[in-house]
């Protein structure tokens, strides 16, 4: 919520519990929810109107906080976040995709791994940009401010291998021996 990212609730396992224990769960989510430092307005999902209205709304106002109660195991309420997740539009439109694949190469580092016999992986999101198999790029800045050449040996998304990047995707790159000690997230 600090980050002003827009969330909805999932409570699983309801077939686990008594109703009751359920409506007291969700109650409680409802009046942190309301607590002035959220500023979030909570919407229980009962049926396809409410997450076909909660979807439209979600997309609107960040403020707006669906909440979804349901079972794995015998699929409660199950096909209501199914509807909500294909009702919700994509966060950004082409032509702002299109404007971030423009810019220089950006590639944000959220873990660091060592792989046998393919040397050092990284693996984030590529914030702006557009990064192929075989690139030469730099990383950096080190402890002293200096910035290192490296090349991309290998891309995977989804642990499947794919020869370009675009921004707004996460994936992992493999940067073959480069010197793991030199890399920070």
């Amino acid at each position: 919520m600090a980050l002003k990212v827009p969330i909805f609730i999932v409570v699983s396992k309801v077939d686990l519990c008594s109703h009751g224990t359920v409506e007291r769960t969700v109650r409680q989510l409802e009046r942190v929810f309301k607590q002035p430092g959220c500023n979030k307005v909570p919407m229980v999902v009962l049926n396809p109107d409410d997450a076909v209205t909660a979807a439209q709304q979600f997309a609107q106002s960040a403020c707006i906080t669906p909440i979804f109660t349901l079972s794995s195991v015998s699929g409660e309420s199950l096909d209501l976040l199914k509807v909500f997740l294909n009702i919700l539009p994509p966060l950004s439109n082409s032509k702002e995709q299109e404007d971030l694949m423009q810019q220089l190469t950006e590639f944000q580092v959220d873990e660091i791994y060592s792989v046998p016999d393919v040397g050092t992986v990284v693996g984030g999101t590529l914030y702006s940009g557009v990064c192929r198999e075989g690139e030469r790029l730099v990383v950096g800045p080190t402890e002293d401010g200096r910035f290192l050449r490296l090349k991309v040996d290998s891309i995977q998304r989804n642990r499947s291998a794919c020869r370009v990047l675009k921004a707004g995707q996460a994936a992992t790159l493999a940067l073959g021996n480069f010197d793991r000690s030199l890399l920070r997230k």
